[in-house]
């Protein structure tokens, strides 16, 4: 906040307590300057109070309180906002409203030189340019932000995204050298550390990183359903994998959600259909990046059903397990692995014979 606004109303109450202990005025004179001076003050705090009557409408998670809460926060900005405030008004428009509002609000701050207010700013402004596809600028801004020693969970979780939307996948697989060591304290991370398990094709250590979170945590977002289905169809379990994949569409879909219903909805038809049932697992086994950045693999419809709800000639699952996080360097590849993996080889020497 420009702090020069206040310099009038402090002026005022300096003078009203000096007349008031030196007695130099007239009482009543003394009272008029303190009444001006609470007056002055409280006019130049009137944008904290409507944002703090924003926030606590951001915060029922309402629809119909979003526009409220936007015109709210426009009232606070124009009115002044200490800087960590107006962030998260920056951080509301982008996600919620009017993103050229959030841009203009965020991009001052970033400049600040005080990191703990530019670091989050940069965060922030970062799904500016997520939204727009410009990765390169979204993926700039939080490795400056990670650079001023923010560890903020939200800027691990967005950079991590912003690598596969770019298909930057060796920095995805050297990001998770951090992340697996939080994987414990958000389910947003675990499900990423979850995804980096499918990509090098540990799908037991996946499936196992799913479960535990699962079993901790009830996510109202769809991201670790529909990989716990791509875990599934690994295996050829197309039961297990549409469960998944109906209770991610009764999830919340917001602005940024990877994923949107009508997606997965097309999944679970696909998975329904019986001449689509084994060329969509063939594509989603083969593109698992695709899926991950949530879109639909190209598939075909066979002439041919398939009436079965476990596809034959796919390796069995017997069990889930967690494996010891394997650390990338800078100098490891940083390809997808959608070869036949160890625990698929195991399934196929002990069924060779069969």
């Amino acid at each position: 906040m420009k702090r020069a606004r206040f310099i009038p109303g402090v002026i005022l109450l300096i003078a009203a307590v000096f007349t008031l202990l030196t007695e130099s005025l007239p009482y009543w004179i003394s009272m008029i300057l303190l009444l001006g001076a609470a007056l002055c003050l409280v006019y130049t705090s009137r944008g904290a109070y409507f944002f703090s009557k924003g926030a606590k409408l951001v915060a029922t998670k309402q629809k119909e309180n979003i526009a409220k809460a936007a015109d709210l926060f426009r009232k606070a900005l124009k009115a002044g906002l200490p800087e960590n405030y107006a962030v998260y008004a920056g951080t509301f428009f982008i996600q919620q409203d009017d993103a050229e509002i959030g841009k203009n609000v965020l991009e001052p701050i970033t400049r600040r030189n005080d990191p703990k207010l530019a670091a989050p700013a940069m965060t922030s402004l970062s799904m500016y340019y997520y939204a727009k596809k410009d990765y390169d600028n979204a993926i700039e801004l939080c490795e400056k932000a990670k650079e001023l020693g923010y560890k903020n969970h939200n800027l691990y979780i967005d950079l991590a995204t912003y690598y596969l939307k770019a298909e930057r996948i060796k920095e995805f697989h050297i990001l998770m050298n951090e992340m697996e060591k939080m994987a414990d304290s958000s389910p947003a991370i675990l499900d990423f550390v979850a995804i980096n398990d499918i990509l090098i094709g540990k799908f037991r250590s996946a499936g196992g990183r799913l479960q535990l979170l699962f079993e901790h945590h009830i996510p109202d977002f769809a991201d670790p359903y529909v990989h716990s289905a791509q875990v599934y169809l690994h295996y050829g379990d197309v039961e297990n994998a549409l469960k998944k994949l109906n209770e991610a569409k009764e999830q919340r879909f917001l602005r940024f959600s990877i994923y949107n219903k009508e997606t997965i909805e097309r999944m679970i038809e696909a998975l329904g259909n019986p001449k689509e049932r084994v060329p969509f697992t063939e594509a989603v086994n083969a593109s698992p990046l695709v899926v991950i950045n949530g879109s639909l693999p190209e598939w075909k419809a066979s002439e041919t059903e398939c009436n079965e709800m476990l596809l034959p000639d796919y390796p069995k699952l017997e069990g889930f397990e967690i494996e010891a996080y394997d650390e990338v360097s800078e100098e490891d590849g940083g390809d997808i692995n959608t070869d036949i993996t160890d625990d698929d080889e195991e399934w196929l020497r002990k069924h060779q014979d069969e």
